[in-house]
């Protein structure tokens, strides 16, 4: 399962893997050219068959991308993830908890620089479970411990465990930490939240809490309580505040159970340990009664966030398939009217948006139904959009390495 996103057994069987011209399976040719210093920019495509699974990672000078093909991607097995530190590219494996380093050359040919290799600490290293801050690597194992590593030596420098006050169980709810889209730096410090769900991430606690991580002691400084479910994604404000919410799976059950407990986004103000008393979006309240996921802080007082409009769903379709569905549109939020709207110019989506912040422009990459290609726009500071491409697969990473 690919909890980040969605099932992989739900993706639809994609008959159009064995019509590429070129899979990307060839590797180039060692090189011994030193790193580029000119712009590098990567782009993650996830394709699914019912069989497996393989990701490929587009290289580009530019982030202005109109088309992508695989024909000089570099292949990976399995679902990975990808980050960039240094200007080198980290790649973890799908199928074995080890992540790999690799230098990109000016003529953009790939330069194996070693893996480091979690095996000790659970059977996956995917870098969604990963973050970085201060030139530290933060992986997650067994939800209420992490790993930090040296992303520069490739060694693992410690093991640390969440705090005693850290709730390991609520409402016969486990505890859950948040990926790396809910991870924010700040300055020393890491904001990184947990929250409480069921097996089958369905029914949540209305409560999360946001763990405050001191990077030079690498441990829990903090726990912030936050009266939102689901806390797995973050965006931060020109003033360093910084803004929580759910990501797409705690709307399934209230959005067809109005006792369950409601999505909406918290507030951090910059340099503060507690929420905003004075700041809390209640999707409901402003979307004529739909529930919301992934609140994100374009700039300019604005902000977005996707919508799931119920009202489109077929009577009996069950709410986890609802969500995984086309019935997602983007809406725009005023932060100091308090109030949105639908963005026009974007299709209905399946949910599981990624947003780039990349040279202060943000993308959007948007899966079709079955999740076998992706839709990418620009959001501009105007509020309009701008279609850029479509490609094969679910295009789920987009960064710039250098």
């Amino acid at each position: 399962m690919i909890r980040f996103f969605r099932p992989v057994s739900a993706l639809a069987a994609l008959s159009f893997l064995a019509t590429l011209s070129c899979s990307g399976t060839d590797d180039p040719a060692p090189s011994t050219e030193p790193d580029g210093v000119k712009p590098l920019y990567a782009l993650l495509s996830l394709v699914s068959t019912t069989d497996s699974n393989a990701s490929y990672v587009n290289l580009f000078d530019s982030p202005n991308i109109t088309e992508v093909s695989f024909s000089r991607a570099r292949e990976f097995p399995g679902s990975s993830g990808i980050d960039a530190v240094n200007g080198k590219i980290f790649v973890s494996s799908g199928e074995a908890p080890t992540v790999m380093r690799f230098g990109i050359t000016e003529a953009l040919a790939w330069k194996d620089e070693g893996a480091i290799n979690f095996a000790n600490y659970g059977s996956s290293a995917g870098l969604w479970g990963n973050g970085f801050g201060n030139s530290k690597g933060y992986m997650t194992f067994n939800s209420v411990e992490r790993v930090v590593w040296d992303p520069t030596t490739l060694t693992i420098r410690t093991q640390s465990v969440a705090g005693n006050n850290l709730v390991r169980d609520r409402d016969g709810l486990l505890v859950r930490a948040a990926y790396d889209r809910a991870l924010v730096a700040q300055g020393a410090e890491l904001y990184w939240p947990y929250y409480w769900s069921d097996n089958d991430y369905f029914r949540f606690s209305q409560m999360s809490q946001i763990a405050l991580y001191d990077t030079g002691s690498d441990q829990i400084r903090n726990l912030i309580d936050a009266p939102c479910p689901g806390l797995d994604f973050a965006s931060k404000d020109e003033e360093g505040n910084l803004y929580f919410s759910n990501w797409v799976f705690a709307v399934a059950q209230p959005a067809f159970d109005a006792g369950a407990p409601q999505t909406c986004t918290v507030r951090v103000k910059a340099g503060q340990t507690t929420i905003d008393p004075d700041f809390r979006v209640r999707f409901p309240e402003v979307t004529e009664g739909r529930q919301g996921a992934a609140f994100h802080y374009i700039g300019q007082g604005k902000a977005f966030f996707a919508v799931f409009h119920h009202e489109t769903v077929r009577a009996g379709t069950a709410p986890r398939d609802a969500i995984e569905g086309n019935h997602w549109r983007f809406w725009s939020y005023d932060m100091k009217a308090g109030t949105a709207k639908p963005i026009d110019g974007i299709d209905v989506f399946a949910g599981g948006y990624r947003a780039a912040k990349v040279d202060g422009r943000t993308f959007l990459l948007l899966p079709r139904k079955d999740y076998s290609s992706t839709v990418a726009y620009e959001l501009l500071a105007d509020g309009t959009v701008k279609r850029l491409y479509e490609s094969v697969g679910w295009a789920y990473q987009f960064l710039r390495v250098r």
